[in-house]
C-alpha cells in the first residue's frame, strides 16, 4: 500500500513539473517580455552588491528581447545575438550605473519593457562615455538598436560614433543598416547626407535630450 502511494507521489510530481515546464515554455513563447522583466528585476535587486551580477541579469534581459526580434526581422536582427557589455572596473563608473538601475522604475517599464530596455543600453552608454570609459559603448549602441530598430536615433549614435573615431567604413555599414527598416529611414537618410558625405560629426550621446523627450512622450 505504501509502494502505492509512492509511485502515485512519483507520477503526480511528474505529470505538475511536466505541466510547468510547458506553461513556462509557453509564457516564454508567447510573452517572453515577463522572463525579460524578471530579469531586469533582479538586475536592480542585485547590482548594487554584485555589480557583475547586475550586470549580466541586464545582459539576459536584452538577448531574450534581441531574440524575438530576430522573429520579425529575420535577416536582420541577429537571433543568437549576446550583449557582452564588458564594463570597465572604474569606480565611478560603476558607481554612476548603479544609481541609474536602481533608480529605474520598473512598474512603469513593464508597459512597453522592449523600447525602455533599449533606453536603458543607450542611457547606460552615454554614462560611461562621459566618464571617460569608451571601449563599450559601440555595444551599447548595437545593443539598443537591435532592441528598437525602428528607432532611428540609435542608427544616427552608433554611426556618429564611427565617424567621430575615424572609421568611415563602419559608419556607412550603420547607415546601410537602418536603410533597411522603414521608420528611421528618413533621419539616416539626412544623417548620410549632411554629416556622413561632409565628414561632419558630433560629440557622442548629442541626442541624448530628443530620447529621454521621445521616452517622456510614450
Amino acid at each position: 500500500m505504501l509502494f502505492r502511494f509512492k509511485n502515485l507521489i512519483v507520477v503526480a510530481s511528474l505529470i505538475i513539473g511536466t505541466f510547468v515546464i510547458s506553461e513556462l515554455v509557453y509564457i516564454y513563447n508567447k510573452k517572453p517580455q515577463l522572463f525579460s522583466l524578471i530579469y531586469l528585476w533582479r538586475s536592480q535587486k542585485t547590482i548594487s552588491n554584485d555589480f557583475s551580477k547586475g550586470v549580466k541579469y541586464l545582459e539576459k534581459a536584452a538577448a531574450i528581447n534581441i531574440y524575438f526580434q530576430n522573429q520579425k526581422y529575420p535577416t536582420l536582427i541577429p537571433k543568437n545575438y549576446k550583449p557582452d557589455l564588458n564594463i570597465e572596473n572604474d569606480s565611478n563608473l560603476k558607481t554612476k550605473i548603479q544609481s541609474y538601475a536602481t533608480g529605474l522604475d520598473i512598474t512603469n517599464i513593464a508597459s512597453s519593457l522592449q523600447i525602455e530596455l533599449s533606453q536603458i543600453f543607450y542611457e547606460i552608454g552615454i554614462i560611461s562615455y562621459s566618464t571617460g570609459s569608451t571601449d563599450s559603448l559601440e555595444t551599447l549602441l548595437k545593443t539598443a538598436r537591435y532592441l528598437s530598430p525602428e528607432f532611428s536615433h540609435y542608427h544616427v549614435e552608433l554611426a556618429n560614433l564611427y565617424l567621430y573615431s575615424g572609421d568611415v567604413q563602419k559608419a556607412m555599414e550603420a547607415i546601410d543598416f537602418c536603410l533597411n527598416f522603414k521608420s528611421p529611414k528618413k533621419h539616416c537618410e539626412d544623417f548620410n547626407k549632411n554629416n556622413l558625405n561632409t565628414g561632419t560629426f558630433q560629440e557622442p550621446g548629442f541626442l541624448k535630450d530628443v530620447v529621454n523627450s521621445f521616452y517622456k512622450s510614450i
